[in-house]
């Protein structure tokens, strides 16, 4: 089993990957059996707006030789903000975890009404049936509606995706702020990392912003190459904690895959001192 020491820096890590307990489509054990078998160092489970996945990741990772740092990625009104060495049993940082919880699933059953208007057959007791346990979003309607078949009534995934996106759903609970997240996830110990930021980052003065609210860190995605790089740069020079990434949500997503051993960065100490021991 690989040892964190202070002298010893350079490992393969994958600091961002989903499980059913969110919208990704294998299980806590599948995702460790995978990780296990490309030989990397550290992880994190950091399923949207729920410890679920990394609760059971900390318990089944004794298993395997990895190391774990506990992780969430919270949902906030105009980005993901990833939340790294976090107390999972936090009250704060649970109350905005439940919030958007809340607003996700109001959401989704505005999504069901919108498929439905479009003459799709699906319910929101469909989408619950087949993911019990799961943080709903978007990608778990999918699951529902294609399942085996690459087109529904006329749709293919890139034309319902631009459907659903056309629409605004004004719902009673909204989303956490940036400022709320970044709070919560400081309250609770941790650090807060943008996700992907390139996907997400058009203006670099709204960086500048979510470093005013206390932002620590940009996530790096390897598999996105050059995308990454002036985030990658604006990082080093502003002192910033970078994290790598592959946003694994299944091996399905081609542009996804895990990023395996093959990746060894140094990384920074204060993410080490974050793993779990």
């Amino acid at each position: 089993m690989n040892i964190i020491t202070k002298q010893s820096q350079i490992f393969s890590v994958d600091l961002h990957q989903h499980t059913t307990a969110s919208d990704g489509l294998e299980s806590v054990k599948e995702v460790l059996e995978k990780n296990s078998k490309l030989g990397v160092d550290i992880i994190s489970i950091s399923d949207h707006d729920t410890f679920e996945g990394y609760l059971e990741a900390k318990e089944l990772i004794k298993n395997y030789s990895l190391k774990i740092i506990p992780a969430v990625e919270i949902t906030t009104l105009d980005y993901h903000i990833l939340g790294y060495g976090i107390d999972a049993e936090n009250f704060e940082l649970n109350n905005v975890l439940n919030q958007n919880k809340l607003h996700r699933d109001l959401v989704l059953k505005n999504r069901v009404c919108t498929l439905q208007n479009s003459g799709l057959d699906i319910t929101y007791e469909d989408v619950r049936d087949m993911f019990p346990t799961s943080v709903l979003s978007k990608g778990n309607l999918f699951e529902v509606l294609f399942k085996e078949q690459s087109v529904v009534t006329g749709y293919d995934r890139i034309s319902l995706n631009l459907l659903l996106r056309s629409k605004q759903y004004d719902v009673d609970v909204k989303k956490a702020s940036e400022e709320a997240a970044i709070s919560a996830i400081h309250g609770a110990g941790g650090v807060a990392v943008m996700a992907h930021p390139f996907k997400e980052m058009s203006n670099m003065g709204k960086l500048e912003s979510l470093m005013d609210f206390g932002l620590d860190g940009l996530e790096i995605q390897p598999n996105f190459g050059s995308a990454n790089d002036k985030f990658f740069q604006y990082a080093l020079k502003k002192d910033l904690i970078i994290t790598y990434g592959s946003d694994y949500h299944g091996s399905r997503y081609n542009n996804r895959k895990l990023l395996g051993n093959k990746y060894k960065k140094k990384i920074d100490q204060r993410l080490l001192d974050l793993v779990n021991t």
